[in-house]
């Protein structure tokens, strides 16, 4: 989606105009939602996100290390924002991360200072505000959410900034045995628009090259806890949704926030989804330039999206006897 901003690079999309990753950005921070809105839709959103920050950092503890990092020990601790942002300081050695605080410092600067840049001379806060009414970013809080509430035995969180900037992931997926299955990237556009062009040529490059790397990336084991490390190879997959319809689901977010109850609306669109996904799939496969590694887990993910439509399909049932 590309809404916290990929680093601007030399090399250009190959199509009729080259459009650079800024100019791309360019477009992305147009797409607001109707104004008076917007603002009412994103705290609704951030409440519910709050809520499930809360649920995931409770139902999964972490194991980690003392700090004479000798003997492990598990417990509760913050492993998402209240966001759902993948929290950065969670990887640190003393936690159970791999990575020392000076690292991770350094990625933290380098976030700041890309957004900086991309502020145009207006600052991080009035970066951060201006971000948060695009299309993109209201449709990466409404997907956390809607894939929350109907794949409770899944995970989804968003990735760390780190992993949305420098490896064009928005949001990735563990499946039920903890492991991380896919990578998303998310676009709000029409179907037949030079976005959508732009995204699936992307993702599919990204594919070829052998799959994202998750430097910040989660699974957990069969005790439940979570387990903090880079993940490489993983497929990606980018998930479209037109602004109408994009309002379609905000509002029933907005009207149904309770993760206990789906609404229709957001069946109908996860059905969209895992379509777009199936199809995705389908092409992938048939690509001989991505390397076996990634095609072999994009063959895993066909299995696991067969599971997650079966547990929609057995939610929307019981929600209709009732």
């Amino acid at each position: 989606m590309h809404n916290r901003f990929d680093q601007p690079k030399e090399n250009t999309y190959e199509r009729p105009n080259y459009m650079t990753d800024r100019e791309f950005l360019n477009i992305l921070e147009k797409m607001y939602c109707p104004e008076g809105q917007t603002e009412i839709w994103s705290k609704s959103l951030d409440r519910t996100l709050k809520e499930i920050h809360a649920e995931i950092n409770s139902e999964h503890k972490a194991e980690f290390k003392n700090r004479n990092g000798k003997k492990k020990k598990s417990g509760a601790m913050k492993i998402v924002e209240e966001d759902c942002i993948v929290r950065m300081n969670a990887f640190q050695i003393g936690e159970g991360g791999p990575f020392n605080k000076g690292e991770i410092k350094k990625d933290k600067a380098e976030i700041d200072r890309l957004k900086e840049l991309w502020s145009d001379g207006k600052g991080l806060e009035i970066f951060d505000k201006e971000r948060s009414k695009t299309h993109g970013e209201l449709w990466e809080k409404a997907l956390t959410i809607m894939l929350y509430k109907i794949l409770p035995e899944f995970l989804v969180v968003r990735a760390s900034e780190h992993d949305d900037i420098k490896n064009g992931i928005d949001n990735y997926l563990l499946d039920e045995n903890g492991n991380a299955i896919c990578g998303l990237d998310e676009v709000s556009t029409d179907d037949e628009s030079e976005l959508h062009q732009i995204k699936s040529d992307k993702v599919e490059n990204k594919n070829i090259e052998g799959g994202a790397t998750i430097k910040y990336g989660l699974a957990f084991n069969k005790e439940n806890n979570i387990v903090k490390d880079t993940i490489k190879n993983i497929p990606v997959f980018y998930i479209r949704i037109s602004g109408e319809k994009l309002v379609t689901l905000l509002k029933a977010i907005y009207t149904n926030p309770s993760l206990d109850k789906i609404s229709d609306v957001e069946f109908e669109i996860f059905d969209e989804l895992t379509a777009s996904l199936k199809r995705q799939i389908e092409r992938e496969r048939n690509n001989e330039k991505i390397p076996e590694i990634v095609q072999e887990k994009i063959c895993n993910f066909s299995d696991s999206l067969a599971r997650m439509q079966e547990i929609k399909d057995e939610k929307y049932q019981q929600k209709h006897k009732e």
